[in-house]
């Protein structure tokens, strides 16, 4: 579905008002459903569906057509293309979002649908709309088996699609993503001991700040003791876009609760993972019991819409650098030597010199952008590396990859 006809419902259209909406918290819902055929009209999804607001919906499988309770939520359906071989769809990340909430506030559109790629679809929670400070980017997160096939005949790595939306995003407000990332982290940090942050983003009322400070940088939880690639990379892109996974640190999930019920044993590979200027605002976030619809639990976590200042945000973004660079004993002076050329030292000046008094973000932008012109021309740049590819032992070749694949999936029948 392109963009252009994802903003667009074929029933009722949004309805238009001028005035913010008055909720004083929305509530949203991630659930890897394995499939949504026969899904639907089962008494649990029923259940999970109206308790939410916006619910994100993973590993679909889901073809063209398909509507889910229309008259209450939009619909928006990312369907992946099946396999010709293939004996049913697989994948796919659907969106529901509540139709009361999805007014028109003069001419944006409260929550809509901005970005679709094949592992992430985003959304946008309009400030005016809530008489929020920020705007709100939630990214719907499939991603599938680090050592799937279809990760195998990629070239791409998803977690470099990933990071560039969220800094991209993060520019714009805060960011928060939802779903199956396929990773295990352990309890591994999701920040730096030498990450030093002021806290005060106007964001949320200064009085939350302890709480910031008790979530952000306390350990978290996790029953799961198991760390793979996809974990380590997860926990790369929070420590380098100031993200904090919410399951095992917040109230309702304490423990990191398993979130993957299989065979061979149990995980937690279902994320909700926020900005750390929002954690003040989150509420509770809630691990369901396994269930029989699904070897997945779904997820639920609030967000406070009166926790949020109604003063304008001071936006602090100075972290929200694109590029990472590798930093050795060679590098500070040839970082200085960058920095005490001609060409430097009259952006410096001419930095120095003007009136930035009146705007802060602009002047934080222009001293950020010297910064990282001169790391460009000192410094490598981090280059991370393709995951999903492994070679082959000698005599296993894609037939018995497939051969293996069939038997594993048989023996989750047995």
């Amino acid at each position: 579905m392109s963009i252009q006809n994802m903003c667009m419902n074929k029933g009722t259209k949004s309805q238009v008002s001028t005035n913010k909406h008055t909720v004083s918290r929305l509530r949203l819902g991630t659930w890897n459903i394995q499939g949504l055929k026969g899904s639907t009209s089962d008494e649990l999804f029923n259940k999970f569906l109206h308790k939410n607001d916006i619910i994100i919906l993973t590993e679909t499988w889901a073809e063209e057509g398909l509507a889910i309770s229309e008259k209450e939520f939009y619909n928006f359906h990312s369907i992946r293309k099946r396999h010709a071989r293939a004996k049913r769809s697989s994948g796919g990340i659907s969106i529901l979002i509540r139709r009361a909430l999805r007014t028109t506030v003069g001419n944006k559109i409260a929550i809509k649908i901005i970005k679709e790629s094949s592992n992430i679809v985003w959304i946008q929670i309009c400030k005016e709309a809530f008489g929020i400070p920020v705007d709100i980017f939630i990214g719907a997160v499939y991603l599938p088996p680090q050592n799937s096939t279809i990760n195998q005949k990629s070239d791409s790595d998803p977690f470099q699609a990933i990071e560039s939306d969220v800094i991209q995003f993060k520019n714009k407000g805060e960011v928060i993503l939802l779903g199956d990332f396929n990773a295990r982290t352990a309890c591994l940090k999701d920040f730096t001991n030498e990450d030093i942050n002021n806290f005060v983003h106007g964001c949320v009322d200064s009085d939350n700040l302890s709480v910031i400070e008790m979530m952000g940088r306390e350990g978290r939880n996790n029953l799961d003791s198991t760390i793979n690639t996809y974990g380590r990379h997860l926990i790369d892109l929070c420590k380098g876009a100031d993200l904090r996974i919410l399951n095992g640190r917040t109230v309702g999930d304490l423990k990191g609760a398993y979130t993957s019920f299989q065979y061979n044993g149990s995980s937690v590979v279902d994320y909700c993972i926020a900005s750390e200027q929002l954690l003040p605002v989150i509420q509770s976030l809630t691990v369901s019991s396994p269930n029989h619809i699904s070897d997945h639990a779904f997820i639920e976590t609030s967000l406070s819409v009166n926790k949020f200042q109604s003063c304008d945000p001071i936006s602090d973004n100075s972290t929200n650098i694109a590029q990472q660079f590798k930093w050795n004993l060679g590098s500070k002076d040839d970082y200085q030597k960058i920095m005490e050329s001609s060409a430097f030292q009259k952006r410096i000046q001419s930095f120095l010199s003007a009136d930035n008094e009146t705007d802060i973000n602009s002047c934080t932008s222009d001293l950020r952008d010297i910064m990282i012109d001169a790391a460009k021309l000192s410094l490598k740049r981090k280059v991370r590396r393709r995951t999903g590819q492994r070679k082959d032992k000698l005599g296993f070749d894609n037939q018995c990859r497939t051969l293996k694949n069939e038997t594993l999936s048989l023996g989750k029948l047995v």
